[in-house]
């Protein structure tokens, strides 16, 4: 293969060949550059007490490629021609960091000659000299010898990635968990991982728990189709009708099970309706009740035609309050049923490969050979929202506004999970034990079906005991943001005040880090946010994992701001967002519900297709890959990365703004399916990868 070195913007009238062998621009010399530590960035702690100095921030400087060129040509005409040619482009590349109109990249493009693959780098910056003049020689000597033979061109260029600026690799990525000894989410037919990278084929819930569905039966009554063998399986009868049901539930003869808020489906054959058919999904609170629900198998305006779409799509529902298990074909637990009503003819919709499931888990996963490149690489995110739409009565339809995002890598803990239940659930890395006086009260639209309860007249005017803790191990070593979602159903008294406190266990309140004091101001309202500050487990730097010799406690520590006299507070669940390798808090700036992420459309968060900005956000159309509005990010310092040849996963907890109460909420049930897109970053250079 031939060997490339060109300075380019993608076009062919605007492409300087650096190897032209001849006429044109022909490389002499280059010394390849690799990044520093950038001068303005690289902090040091340095103790005029003991030797030496401890490096503390260290990023990287640009790169600077330093090379000897020679224009020739058989004329100083072409000579001065390609000389021009070479200006204008650099002009170009510069203009595009220092104006707002000039959004076209310029990039050096290099690839050896036994090498398959290039490497590329934007240009920042650039410098020419020792041009000679154009009246001596060698420039106006005879027309075949015509050149400007020894000319010192230096680039400051951008980390070299794997892919031309503005463009990405598609980046496989699955969550796949086992529920009562089933593999459930991206898996085949035989059970194994199954990578996606296209849209609504993984997906990522708002809460992460344990329990998922174990039985389907048709009609409430035969074979349970969780252990069908054989693909594909019909999900109603094979020739329903009028009355019929098909029943999607979740037994309580399997531990960790619970109520659930999604079912999604691998269709290959839809149903079909016939002249005023329908059917609708319901659930269990001592009769069967339509639940409020958004249902992709469905057409959206229409939402009354269950699984008559073909693919991968799933269906979504708020978990109802009032929802109770019951009793189907000799299985107890939380049930919910599609409900056929036949006018005409309905026919049986079909399972293509794989299980049937519901969706507990809040993260995606990136295995450990995908993300190439020497350091982090540059990522685009796109969080489609599925679970939310506008259309019927009988939907859910305010979309999220907000979403927290972060990223960390699986080796540092397989076991983490930044989503803490009250069911001791949450991962075999923490349990949890709450106070005295509390109780785990039985809540089915709680994302584990309990929350932690206290009266009000338990809470104290100064801060105690009282408040749930979890105790954590190596797993869970860290910085994080603290987000708490509550219900607060006191009344007559002061309104609930809350910190965090972290330490190593209760007779150690000296060594306790205190978080800061966040007051709760809006009563009687459902999935409120209590944003807590950022902790650090353990408190203290000098302690590594494989050190620990002591439990690390984090409180949730509650007090009020003057006597409560009856009600109770519950606290459904904590999300600490992880902020050490990569993470944002996106947000759109005014509270309309004009740019909500309803159904088919997303959350863009990209540092890859727009290299000039550091990261950028917006609303995105799903249909159309068109983007809208944009939305704030924060902290807004750097780019949105994935690391390099790390197994991670991506987390994330989605908010919307409610006007009611001034507040940001947070729904369990909101659901998201993430596409991932990465350019990996190299020093040098970059092989066979």
């Amino acid at each position: 293969m031939w060997a490339v070195f060109r300075i380019t913007d993608g076009t062919p009238e605007n492409t300087v060949d650096l190897l032209a062998q001849g006429d044109g621009v022909n490389l002499i010399d280059w010394q390849p550059g690799i990044p520093t530590a950038k001068d303005s960035g690289t902090v040091w702690r340095s103790s005029p007490l003991s030797d030496g100095r401890r490096l503390i921030s260290r990023p990287w400087s640009s790169g600077f490629e330093t090379m000897t060129i020679a224009i020739k040509g058989g004329s100083s005409r072409r000579v001065v021609k390609d000389t021009r040619l070479l200006t204008n482009v650099l002009i170009k590349a510069f203009q595009h960091w220092t104006t707002k109109w000039q959004y076209d990249e310029v990039w050096l493009e290099v690839r050896g000659q036994d090498e398959d693959n290039s490497l590329y780098a934007i240009i920042k910056d650039w410098g020419l000299a020792n041009f000679t003049s154009r009246i001596d020689s060698p420039h106006a000597v005879a027309a075949w010898m015509a050149a400007q033979p020894q000319i010192s061109l230096s680039i400051e260029r951008d980390h070299w990635t794997a892919n031309q600026p503005g463009t990405g690799t598609a980046t496989p990525i699955s969550a796949v968990e086992t529920f009562n000894n089933v593999p459930l989410g991206n898996v085949d037919e035989s059970g194994e991982r199954d990578t996606e990278t296209a849209f609504s084929q993984v997906f990522l819930a708002n809460k992460h728990n344990i329990a998922n569905i174990t039985h389907i039966f048709v009609n409430g009554a035969g074979a349970n189709l969780i252990d069908a063998a054989v693909y594909p399986l019909n999900i109603f009868a094979a020739a329903p009708s009028d009355g019929d049901a098909t029943y999607f539930g979740s037994s309580n003869a399997v531990t960790d099970y619970g109520p659930f808020c999604s079912l999604v489906f691998d269709i290959a054959t839809a149903a079909t309706y016939g002249a005023g058919d329908s059917a609708k999904w319901q659930y269990w609170n001592g009769a069967w009740t339509d639940l409020t629900y958004w249902d992709n198998t469905a057409p959206s305006a229409s939402q009354d035609e269950p699984l008559s779409q073909t693919g991968v799509n799933s269906v979504h529902w708020a978990q109802p309050e009032d929802w109770s298990t019951n009793g189907v074909n000799g299985v107890t637990g939380y049930w919910v049923r599609v409900l056929l009503s036949e006018t005409t003819a309905i026919t049986t919709p079909t399972q293509q490969n794989r299980k049937i499931y519901s969706v507990p888990w809040g993260y995606t996963e990136i295995q450990e050979d995908v993300v190439g490149g020497d350091i982090n690489s540059l990522a685009r995110v796109v969080m489609e929202n599925v679970s939310e739409g506008n259309y019927g009565a009988q939907v859910l339809y305010t979309g999220p506004s907000r979403m927290l995002i972060g990223t960390r890598s699986v080796d540092r803990g397989e076991n983490f999970t930044p989503w803490l239940m009250m069911d001791q659930e949450t991962s075999a890395y923490t349990s949890l034990l709450p106070d005295a006086p509390a109780t785990r009260a039985t809540r089915s639209e709680s994302p584990c079906g309990v929350a932690y309860c206290t009266p009000g007249t338990n809470i104290p005017t100064s801060f105690g005991d009282v408040g749930p803790q979890w105790y954590f191990y190596e797993d869970y070593f860290g910085t994080f943001a603290v987000y708490a979602r509550v219900y607060d159903a006191t009344a007559y008294g002061g309104n609930v005040v809350a910190r965090t406190a972290v330490g190593y266990s209760t007779s150690m309140d000296e060594y306790t880090v205190y978080g800061e004091e966040v007051e709760l101001e809006n009563a009687n309202s459902r999935w409120e946010v209590m944003e807590l500050g950022r902790i650090t487990i353990p408190p203290s730097d000098t302690l590594r994992p494989a050190d620990v010799a002591l439990d690390g406690i984090l409180t949730i520590q509650l007090k009020c701001t003057s006597a409560i006299s009856t009600g109770n507070f519950y606290l459904y669940d904590v999300f600490l967002l992880p902020v050490d390798e990569c993470a944002g808090n996106f947000f759109k700036a005014n509270s309309t519900d004009e740019w909500r992420l309803v159904s088919g459309r997303a959350l863009d968060v990209d540092s890859v297709s727009f290299q000039r900005e550091l990261i950028r956000t917006h609303y995105y159309v799903v249909s159309t890959g068109v983007l809208a509005a944009p939305y704030v990010v924060e902290p807004t310092g750097d780019r949105f990365t994935l690391q390099a040849g790390s197994q991670q996963r991506i987390w994330a907890m989605t908010m919307y703004w409610s006007d009611y109460t001034s507040s940001w909420r947070s729904r369990p049930w909101d659901c998201s399916c993430p596409v991932v897109r990465r350019n990996d970053r190299y020093l040098l250079a970059r092989g066979d990868e």
